[in-house]
């Protein structure tokens, strides 16, 4: 995969950017290991079999930091496709980093099936999950 130079750079990255670079096989096998819903649901065996040993300077303990990452970049994205998958881990991640980052994310991407998802997790989710919740719903109005 050659770099394209499309991205905005720093200026003493820009030599680098704008080489042609021979695709790498390893990582290019890797890409599904890294997709973001793959990253939002992972286990911990996951992360650390496919994840960690390509990011060994981050704690094997961040396990849900690259979660809530995952589902803040599937909100930011604009993709209503993923709502499903933001609801469940808002209804079933035990951290509630993920689940309050997936209700701000519902709350960004809105629609009716958000909307649903949210409104029936909001008695059953304790704070600071339950404010996320609420102003995810604000956000929709």
């Amino acid at each position: 995969m050659a770099a394209t130079g499309a991205r905005m750079s720093a200026p003493e990255t820009q030599p680098w950017v704008h080489q042609d670079l021979p695709e790498n096989g390893s990582l290019e096998a890797r890409v599904a290991d890294f997709h973001l819903g793959r990253l939002l649901t992972m286990d911990q065996e996951h992360y650390e079999n496919k994840v960690w040993p390509l990011c060994f300077y981050i704690s094997r303990k961040d396990l849900a930091k690259w979660q809530m990452n995952a589902a803040r970049a599937l909100g930011n994205m604009g993709d209503t496709g993923y709502v499903p998958m933001l609801g469940t881990a808002l209804a079933g991640n035990p951290h509630e980093t993920v689940r309050g980052m997936a209700a701000w994310a519902l709350g960004r991407l809105g629609g009716a099936r958000a909307r649903t998802i949210l409104e029936s997790r909001l008695a059953g989710e304790a704070e600071p999950v339950k404010r996320e919740i609420e102003a995810a719903l604000e956000m929709m109005r």
